[in-house]
């Protein structure tokens, strides 16, 4: 044998690391074996002694655990459909392997279709130095299967809100000689908590918020409004968490008090623009997710009309002369050849975090939400034709900031309430001035004077909306 070669484990050697590992550890085995086979002159490890067992030299005996290969199952399940999935070591490739240890009864699920795979898995083992590399048999089965009793799927009651009164879309110019001056508003997420003892509605939103915007709004007159998105929550649309008894048949409702706002806005002869964010992005989901038929329906009388179960017309948009613009994340418009403004698709934790990732590979200044977070930022750039400075904000949300009032992934959250106002340049150099408006616990500051929300906010949403549960004094709102 050449110098410096491994010497191969003897029929001896094997025979009695199977005997020890009936009851012991890898490790124990190999300083067993090293003190039982000194004059072999070869050092046995807890790797090697694990490799002669996945070479399948050794046969480990299957009832002693601990640092052998593991098997990994996992069964999902959602609603009338669910997965099954095996991975491991063993010579697993039957449709009955994976069944046995997933533990699927078979008088609920029926299999729709099933894949078997393997591939090779090389591994190393033994001192450093001396590694040895074995090849082992990964082994991986997967079946998609379907309820043979189909759960029935409740869907949320749900019509379009329709004017109460006539309103005639009116966008006016801009006054000659001035930059046209934009109202932008974040996040509202308006929706509802039912609570299950009183049957009273809690609302995410905050109606001080929202009432602060509306005053400035009738204030300026703007020639423009932007809603970045994310205007409704539609809890009990997601996909996303598991959905609480609290959220539902609470939608119509929260569209009745949106468009209810919407109108108010309307009234200030503003173009609107209303992007789509995720939350308006999960009524879409849930139709492809689950009722793939009803996708895009629209009346037969009116062929271009919006479909029947969509944001634009659950909301009325056209009988406010408000434009949708959507898919999400891709929805955005242009204030002019410098500004883009969208919902946004980037959320950072820490403070100041989401803008410096937003600026990572900024070709433009931006306007988002998204990360209901008041934040700006600046980058100044140097191409070839001169320096270019990037500006982007984030404008907050209208949704309230209490501990567990907004359904997320945190408890006491970082967020700021605000909104946002300016003016741009159509032409020249496309210039812009962009103001962040903080709102302090229904109260701002709006160039130099203080504005409170109103305090009879709960009575006027239940007589916008008819619904009587939504008077309710909240202290927090």
């Amino acid at each position: 044998m050449a110098a410096g070669a491994r010497k191969p484990w003897s029929t001896a050697e094997r025979a009695r690391a199977r005997e020890i590992l009936k009851t012991e550890t890898y490790s124990v085995t190999a300083d067993i074996l090293n003190r039982e086979f000194w004059q072999d002159a070869q050092i046995r490890t807890k790797l090697s002694v694990r490799g002669q067992v996945l070479h399948n030299h050794i046969d480990r005996p299957a009832e002693i655990q601990g640092d052998g290969p593991k098997e990994k199952t996992e069964f999902a399940e959602e609603g009338n459909y669910a997965t099954a999935e095996l991975k491991t070591l063993k010579n697993a490739t039957t449709l009955n392997d994976l069944l046995e240890a997933c533990e699927v009864d078979l008088d609920i699920w029926e299999v729709d279709k099933w894949v078997a795979n393997k591939w090779p898995v090389t591994m190393k083992f033994g001192a450093k130095g001396d590694e040895e590399a074995v090849q082992i048999q990964q082994y991986q089965i997967k079946a998609w299967l379907i309820r043979k009793v189909p759960i029935k799927h409740e869907w949320p009651v749900v019509q379009p809100v329709k004017l109460s009164r006539p309103l005639t879309p009116r966008f006016k110019p801009a006054r000659q000689g001035h930059p046209p001056t934009v109202l932008i508003i974040p996040d509202s997420q308006n929706g509802y908590w039912r609570d299950m003892r009183t049957g009273y509605l809690k609302p995410m939103h905050d109606r001080r918020a929202w009432d602060l915007v509306l005053q400035v709004a009738h204030r300026i007159k703007p020639d423009r409004i932007v809603l970045l998105g994310d205007m409704l929550d539609l809890s009990e649309w997601t996909d996303k968490f598991v959905k609480s008894p609290e959220f539902y048949f609470t939608t119509q409702v929260a569209l009745k008090e949106l468009f209810w706002w919407l109108t108010q806005l309307a009234d200030t002869g503003a173009q609107i623009d209303y992007l789509e964010g995720n939350h308006e992005n999960r009524l879409w989901r849930a139709i492809v997710k689950n009722m793939i038929a009803g996708y895009q329906l629209n009346p037969a009388n009116q062929p271009d009309a919006p479909a029947a179960m969509s944001v634009e017309n659950l909301l009325s948009l056209k009988d406010l002369g408000i434009q949708y613009h959507k898919p999400y994340p891709g929805a955005h418009i242009w204030l002019n050849d410098n500004l883009r403004v969208s919902h946004g698709d980037v959320a950072r934790k820490r403070s100041g975090a989401t803008v410096k990732e937003m600026l990572q590979d900024a070709r433009n200044s931006e306007v988002a939400a998204h990360s209901h977070r008041l934040e700006m930022a600046g980058i100044t750039v140097h191409p070839h034709k001169g320096p270019r400075t990037y500006v982007v904000y984030n404008l907050g949300t209208l949704a309230r900031q209490e501990q567990g009032v907004v359904p997320s992934s945190g408890g006491r959250q970082n967020w700021q309430q605000g909104f946002g106002t300016g003016w741009y340049q159509i032409g020249g150099d496309h210039l812009f001035e962009i103001y962040p408006h903080p709102i302090y616990g229904g109260q701002i500051m709006y160039q130099g004077c203080l504005l409170k929300a109103r305090q009879n906010l709960s009575q006027l949403a239940a007589e916008a909306t008819g619904v009587a549960e939504l008077v309710k004094h909240e202290v927090t709102e």
